[in-house]
């Protein structure tokens, strides 16, 4: 399988650009994290199928622009670089993303934002461009009847999503932003057939790259299409990257789906990454937000990095049990990490 540009965009290897948490960790040191993912809501104008959040109950803490504050603050207090706004839910839903992004920014924090683009309009795409690294907006399709089938939207939305993305490309060049714009699928049974229109679109949009994902847990149907017909599609699709528009695969996690690797026994990315639910708690990853026995406290208590690094080592075996997904978001980073994590002999022969 032909692999896409992913040498720099999904590198694991991006860690060791951060030398200095790096070898806190690997001396068993406190490490300050990189990147948190924050959620700023859970409530979404869209119905996706897919979505494992929709069913969740909980009492939102990011209601109130004091605790949005105080949490991005106790971030940058403990030395996060990047902010990534994100769902949960569609981030902005929530009225206060938008200042959320600059306060980030005025600590000193990256920020980026994955988003359905439904609320796209041209100021809030003028804020964005100013302040994020990159906007990725969620599409999964490349036509209107598999848009409505993956996002439960009604007729239109698709047609609007594409407009505001156009807008966005234009103020993008307006603006001579640095931003980096791009498009998702998650690739399923239902749109597989699609991909080679999707970069098309993509091409037409003008936006800097297309990402294809599989689903974190894919059905028996998926796993059959996608070795029906997955590696003919990404042959193809890899073909159109060029200077303006990069194409973006999962390869390594599609090449797990295919040939059923097993899964990673360690769980080392939490010193890393923290995640930050809509209430306003932490937890261990990404994948385990909003379940009780992940959760690391809530980010609005004064102490509440020390809690997280007390209850991190005891609870991080419990990461790598059955309620990892299938294909987890930092697998490659988790193979990377356990590398290191053994000392090999010889050291100073390499």
């Amino acid at each position: 399988m032909q692999k896409p540009d992913n040498i720099t965009f999904l590198s694991p290897y991006k860690v060791c650009q951060h030398l200095d948490r790096l070898k806190c960790w690997m001396a068993r040191e406190s490490v300050s994290p990189i990147t948190a993912s924050f959620d700023m809501t859970l409530l979404c104008s869209h119905h996706c199928p897919h979505c494992p959040y929709r069913k969740i109950t909980i009492k939102e803490s990011f209601a109130k622009w004091s605790n949005i504050k105080k949490a991005l603050t106790n971030l940058s207090n403990v030395g996060i670089r990047g902010v990534l706004f994100t769902g949960g839910g569609e981030p902005l839903e929530n009225p206060f993303t938008l200042r959320a992004i600059e306060f980030s920014r005025s600590l000193n924090m990256e920020t980026a934002i994955i988003t359905n683009g439904y609320h796209l309009e041209p100021q809030i795409s003028s804020v964005l461009l100013r302040n994020c690294q990159w906007i990725r907006i969620s599409i999964d399709s490349a036509t209107p009847s598999i848009y409505r089938l993956m996002h439960g939207t009604p007729v239109g939305i698709f047609d609007k999503i594409l407009n505001n993305i156009r807008i966005l490309v234009e103020r993008k060049k307006i603006y001579r932003s640095t931003t980096t714009l791009g498009i998702s699928m998650l690739t399923t049974q239902h749109n597989l057939s699609e991909m080679e229109a999707f970069v098309h679109l993509g091409g037409e949009l003008g936006i800097d790259y297309c990402q294809f994902r599989p689903p974190q847990n894919p059905s028996r149907e998926d796993k059959v299409a996608h070795k029906k017909s997955l590696a003919e599609n990404i042959e193809i699709c890899s073909s159109y990257s060029n200077g303006s528009m990069r194409v973006i695969a999962s390869i390594d996690k599609y090449n797990k789906l295919m040939n059923r690797e097993q899964r990673n026994s360690n769980c080392f990315a939490p010193h890393f990454v923290i995640m930050v639910g809509a209430d306003g708690n932490t937890y261990l990853c990404p994948h385990q937000r909003y379940k009780k026995k992940y959760c690391t406290g809530s980010i609005l208590e004064n102490d509440w990095f020390q809690r997280r690094n007390r209850l991190l080592n005891a609870t991080i075996r419990m990461v790598g049990n059955g309620d990892c997904p299938f294909l987890c978001k930092y697998d490659q980073l988790n193979k990377l990490l356990t590398t290191l994590d053994i000392k090999p002999e010889h050291l100073n022969f390499i």
